[in-house]
Formats: structure tokens, sequence, C-alpha cells
């Protein structure tokens, strides 16, 4: 049975469903992208999806849900799924976000089942009230930062709705970190004929930005990437916790998403040492550990930035575009030598490399420049009821 895993960041895509989770939007005319209408995007995502056709699509920015309202997120993607009969018919989220986008997953129920299954420890205090303690009344809240802030080991990485100590400034001093978007922690179960043939775990992640994207960060902007970069490299080390204590199991791993980072991406990271996909890959001295993924090793080339590219984006300091490697999908030993070792089981669907890709398909080269400033990763495997 033929398995395609795909992730996407979709830009925008909060704006194109009504209040009421209607894949309509509210202003069809209004421009969402350069020179692309809300319609015209709404219709490109679509025609995309359709196109590659997975069985398991992690949507990154996928529409919010609304602590107050009738928003939300899964009720969305499925009217959205049903309004374009997409075979992801079936969507899942994990912890709520705290802005106005969230990570999610569209399957398809006939092969895919989906279950919310974080591990980790609860905090003993809600977020909200988590906020107006200091940094050591906060670890007071949770056990497992306390353990590590006293120099104890501790067992497992803290819920992703929780808080994480990190000693992101090389200074003996442990930080306390919190996702604003929570990892999407799943359960994965693939089906054959309704029978479950293969359990894998997955975490959908959008680790934060280190992007300038206002006059103020640009008047102090070496300041604000230097603290971004710490915090990419806490929550994926963060994230590599927890696939340690899956691979220690003997469970199989997927983390796929958006990292808003990649390596080489930037001058910084040359002073941490590796960037935070690097981190949550693992180190070459395990091998067995390992999460293999697309590429680590892109190209650099100083008129358009990084080949291969998942993402390309407007600079306004230089009028031009800049590629970016910074979305992936990580597997582990076990499911990796589930794909064809033939093929390359990953592909980027870049509307621009090569050229050549898309000769016989212009429409879909055309969606895919429309739909987002992203592009879908996705990665081929096969399995049976011996998988």
């Amino acid at each position: 049975m033929q398995i395609r895993l795909a992730t996407w960041n979709i830009e925008h895509f909060n704006a194109l469903f009504t209040a009421d989770n209607q894949p309509t939007p509210p202003d069809p005319d209004k421009e969402t992208r350069y020179r692309v209408t809300a319609q015209e995007q709404l219709d490109a995502v679509a025609l995309v999806i359709q196109e590659i056709d997975p069985d398991i699509l992690l949507v990154i920015e996928a529409p919010g849900t609304t602590t107050s309202g009738t928003r939300d997120t899964v009720t969305a993607l499925k009217n959205f799924a049903a309004d374009r009969n997409l075979r992801c018919s079936d969507a899942a989220i994990g912890f709520n976000s705290s802005g106005q986008q969230e990570i999610a997953l569209m399957f398809d129920p006939a092969k895919v089942t989906v279950a919310h299954d974080p591990a980790g420890k609860p905090l003993a205090m809600t977020e909200a009230a988590l906020r107006d303690l200091s940094t050591e009344e906060r670890a007071q809240q949770l056990p497992l930062a306390l353990d590590t802030l006293r120099g104890r080991k501790i067992d497992t990485a803290p819920r992703f709705d929780t808080v994480y100590p990190f000693d992101s400034e090389d200074d003996r001093l442990l930080e306390i970190y919190q996702f604003t978007r929570p990892p999407f922690e799943a359960r994965i179960g693939l089906l054959d004929g309704g029978t479950e043939v293969f359990t894998f775990r997955m975490i959908g992640a959008h680790v934060k930005s280190k992007g300038v994207f206002d006059v103020s960060d640009e008047l102090r902007d070496e300041i604000k990437d230097l603290s971004n970069r710490r915090r990419i490299l806490a929550e994926s080390q963060w994230i590599r916790d927890r696939v340690d204590e899956y691979l220690d199991d003997g469970e199989p791993v997927v983390v796929a998403g958006d990292f808003n980072d990649g390596p080489g991406l930037d001058f910084y990271e040359r002073r941490f040492g590796r960037s935070g996909v690097e981190l949550t890959a693992g180190v070459l001295g395990d091998p067995d550990r390992i999460l293999r993924t697309q590429t680590l090793k892109p190209k650099w080339s100083g008129s358009s930035g990084w080949t291969p590219a998942t993402a390309s984006f407007y600079q306004r300091d230089t009028g031009k575009f800049l590629n970016a490697l910074i979305d992936f999908i990580l597997v582990s030993e076990r499911i990796y030598r589930l794909a064809d070792p033939a093929s390359d089981p990953w592909r980027i669907w870049n509307p621009f490399r090569p050229r050549s890709a898309f000769e016989d398909q212009p429409e879909l080269k055309a969606a895919l420049k429309d739909a987002s400033d992203h592009f879908p990763v996705t990665f081929d495997f096969e399995v049976s009821g011996s998988a």
C-alpha cells in the first residue's frame, strides 16, 4: 500500500474562510498575495492538493480555532475538503495555538487514522496564571523543569503545551521557553482494507520565526535575530527530546513542518554551530537514531538564495526574491526503509526549480505560484501487513 505524506505552509489560509467555517473568502476580490485574489488563491490551494494527492497532509498556518465564536479548524478543513472533493476529507488538530493559525492534519479516513496523543506531563497551573509568575516560580509549577534546574536528569521532556528549561545562552543558566504553536503530536495508524497494518508517531511543528517584519524590528534586528535563533534551538531541542523518547520505545517517528530554519541559512547560525533542523535530525555519531530528510546540504547562489528551496520570499531591501530551504519531512530509519531505495522518496513541489519539472503541468505550476510562498514537500513509502 503506497502512502504519500505531505507538509505545506499555506500562506494566509486563515483569511480564506468565513467566520462560520465555510471555504468562501469574505472578500473574494481582495488580494491576499501579490496580484492574487483570495478566490484565486483558494482555487489554487485546492488544485495543488488534488494534484499532489497526499494520504496525509500536515497543514501549517491552518485556519484558526477561536476560544469564543464559531470558528473551528477541523470543521473549516472538512468543509473545504467536501467542497473541493478532496481525498483528505477528515482533519485533526492538537493543542490550540495562542494566535490565529493552527497546525492541523488532513487525511484520507479510508487509509489513515489520527489521534492527538501528547506525551510528557501537564502543568499544574493554567497558561494564563503561569505568565504572571517569575521564571523560577514558573519552573516550580512544572516538576520536570524544577528537576532540571536542580541538575537532576529527567525521564521525559515536558508536554508541548507547557514550558521547557534550556540553556540557550551557554551561561549555565536555564531559560524557560514556551511554544506559540505547540507541536501537534499524533499517533498515526495506516489501514489496509480497514485493518491497521502500521503505526507511527508524528510531530507536526511550526518553529519560531526569526524574521524581521517591521521598522522597529529593523532598528534592533541583530538583538532580535539572536533571540529568535536561541528560541529556535530551544524548541528544536525540545522536539528532539521527544523523538529520543519514541525511539527508545521502538516507535517509528516522523517530524514535519516549517522550521523557519535550515542548514547555513544565515550568519547568526554560525555562532551556534548548527541549525534547528540539524539539531532535530540528530548526530552523525549515532546513525541509527538520525532522522533522514530531503537534504541537509543545500547550495547557495548569491543571486537567488538556496537550492533546493521550499519557499520564496520577497526581500524589501533588495527588491528580489530569496529562496530558502525551511520546510522538512524527517523520518526515522524504520520508515525510511519502507521507501523505494531506487528513487528519491522526497519531492519539493517548487514551480521554479527545476524548470523542466512542470512542462506537462502548466496549470499545477501556476497554482503552486499562486497558492503560497511555501511549496509542498512530500515523502512516499509503502507498507504492508508485515511492516
